[in-house]
């Protein structure tokens, strides 16, 4: 049975200002801790021991008290690991690779909610024989979209697949808009073709084996899994192949003949490839003295072999309709996770919350309801929330002990505990953390506020950010 690494972050300034205080992982989505849906998808795929590796001495030890009162008894066993807060992602798996012993482990974000199998990813892994396996789905917008006419679009992950979408063969990501992406010819080549997808998002689930920690080891200068370790692998994984089946790890391989790749994924593919027909073959097409264009004319238009015995990176896609995935990775789509885990037809089957089968809801015996209140499909309630008269909640989560004066109307919106609102508020699309208090007639729209705030009533607030802590 793999062992589990879990990236839980610490107090992720892209959060802010939900992170205020309150570490990543704890942030409550549907009012389940965010950290206990990856969790309990480990468990429930049969692994027994997982990692939580977490940024910074604060949130570790919250999260450690967490798993402490949560996990106490159950068949998985966390151990909470501390690393220092400026260690990217690559970083942090270097600090826990020691404590790694099964031949292949899972490595899983922790903003993570997906009803993925993961032992069926992790079977497939090991029947391919894989070096590693991620885990990929559909954007549901297209990056062109997001971006003004005629500019690259920011923070999109490039990912380069073989015809038959197995196998992994270019990736480049980058927050920063990237105009230039290169792909190394040879792997054209040798695959016949090779489409670049910008719709594709990386899940930040793979299965590895045991020599990829190795190989991060022998390699400090990765530091960032999105940006470093997966091009890096993407783009030596024949060279890689080839050490392993010599010498069993690829470390010694990749300390001996370290590529730099650059966060565009560009860089030059290793030519010591161990398909020497390939190599000669490359060189033919390089340095051949004919018409510009002639040797790519005849090798493109050549069918290419049906598995490639040299790739070892496996992907798999996630389609739309068959599972749910989806990750809490910023404040937008940490209401989209919010709205989308209260919904029935959606994923509310990963809470473990019991529906009302009448109202297609979530809503407590606890909760108190005025005269003419409703709560609409697709709502979640905590325990002990109080609903004014003719106050309505539409599409929306609320947490424990909140309080909705009269005539008040919350829609597409995420209130966490503790939330007093007063008479004839209206909240839309916005954020609410713990303990805000907002005084009668306030108009919020798309807005996060930050714990502990007061706003004043009469007031309308529209797209703002608002905390008692200064944003770092």
């Amino acid at each position: 049975v793999p062992q589990a690494i879990v990236l839980a972050g610490g107090e992720d300034k892209t959060l802010f200002p939900l992170t205020c205080g309150t570490a990543k992982a704890l942030l409550p989505v549907s009012n389940r801790a965010l950290v206990s849906y990856p969790l309990k998808s480990l468990h429930k795929a049969g692994l027994k021991h997982a990692i939580v590796v977490v940024a910074g001495e604060r949130a570790a030890a919250s999260v450690q008290a967490w798993v402490h009162h949560e996990y106490a008894e159950k068949d998985l066993v966390c151990e909470v690991v501390c690393v220092p807060e400026e260690y990217g992602t690559a970083d942090a798996l270097r600090t826990v690779a020691p404590r790694v012993t099964t031949p292949t482990c899972v490595v899983i974000s922790g903003d993570l909610i997906t009803d993925v199998q993961i032992d069926v990813l992790v079977a497939t892994h090991q029947l391919s024989s894989a070096l590693v396996t991620m885990a990929l789905y559909k954007r549901k917008v297209s990056p062109s979209s997001e971006s003004k006419p005629g500019k690259a679009p920011k923070n999109v992950d490039y990912v380069g697949l073989d015809p038959r979408q197995e196998h992994l063969l270019f990736y480049a990501s980058s927050p920063e808009a990237l105009r230039d992406l290169k792909v190394p010819l040879s792997v054209v080549k040798r695959h016949g073709s090779i489409t670049v997808a910008s719709n594709l998002t990386n899940a930040q689930l793979y299965i590895m084996n045991r020599c990829v920690l190795d190989l991060l080891v022998a390699q400090p200068q990765l530091t960032s899994l999105r940006k470093d370790v997966l091009p890096y692998l993407a783009l030596n994984q024949r060279r890689l192949r080839q050490s392993l089946g010599q010498k069993g790890s690829p470390g010694a391989a990749a300390e001996r003949d370290s590529h730099a790749v650059s966060a565009d994924g560009g860089g030059e593919e290793d030519t010591s490839s161990p398909d020497q027909e390939d190599e000669s073959s490359d060189n033919t097409a390089l340095h051949s003295s004919n018409l510009p264009g002639a040797d790519y004319m005849e090798w493109s238009h050549t069918p290419a072999s049906e598995v490639d015995q040299g790739a070892c990176f496996r992907v798999n896609i996630v389609q739309p309709g068959s599972n749910y995935c989806a990750r809490a990775s910023d404040a937008v789509s940490y209401g989209e996770v919010n709205r989308e885990t209260a919904d029935s037809s959606v994923a509310l089957h990963l809470t473990g919350h019991a529906m009302s089968p009448q109202h297609d809801n979530v809503v407590p015996h606890s909760t108190s309801i005025g005269s003419k209140a409703s709560v609409a499909s697709g709502c979640v309630l905590g325990e002990g929330c109080v609903l004014g008269d003719k106050a309505s909640i539409k599409r929306s989560v609320l947490g424990r002990g909140c309080r909705l004066g009269v005539s008040t109307k919350v829609i597409n919106s995420v209130l966490q505990d503790g939330i007093v609102i007063g008479d004839g508020c209206t909240i839309q699309n916005s954020i609410i953390c713990s303990d805000v208090q907002i005084k009668e007639k306030a108009q919020l729209k798309d807005c996060q506020v930050g714990k502990g705030y007061v706003l004043s009533g009469d007031q309308e607030y529209n797209g703002e950010v608002l905390s008692k802590t200064p944003k770092p």
